[in-house]
């Protein structure tokens, strides 16, 4: 099947695989110059309820909060026959179950340049 695109309007944003040097006449890297939004290292998230066409968000990285001093008392109560009760008590810690640390969660990926008609 020859499949032919008949109609191009300004304003579509493509994925380009080639060189940013070898974009075609009459269209523009999207990266914020010439009317363009600046989708340089972002993913396309779509429209709907939530978000409209032309919203931002997001974080290029995140941090985790939480204790890394943890302690837990455990207690045991020990019956000897004939003696009595014996009670002893073990702390353990500290050992970290935290991470604050700045994470990224980017999958494994493969680069294209998004372009937009102009």
């Amino acid at each position: 099947m020859n499949a032919q695109v008949v109609s191009v309007r300004r304003g579509m944003i493509i994925l380009w695989s080639g060189s940013v040097a070898s974009i075609p006449t009459g269209w523009h890297l999207c990266d914020g110059n010439d009317g363009t939004p600046n989708l340089s290292a972002k993913f396309i998230r779509g429209s709907g309820i939530t978000y409209s066409p032309g919203d931002t968000g997001g974080s290029g990285n995140h941090s985790h909060a939480g204790e890394d001093d943890h302690y837990h008392t455990l207690g045991t109560n020990i019956m000897l026959v004939g003696s009595g009760t014996f009670r002893d008590r073990y702390t353990l810690g500290p050992y970290g179950v935290g991470n604050t640390s700045t994470a990224n969660h980017i999958p494994p990926f493969y680069s294209l340049a998004y372009i937009m008609k102009l």
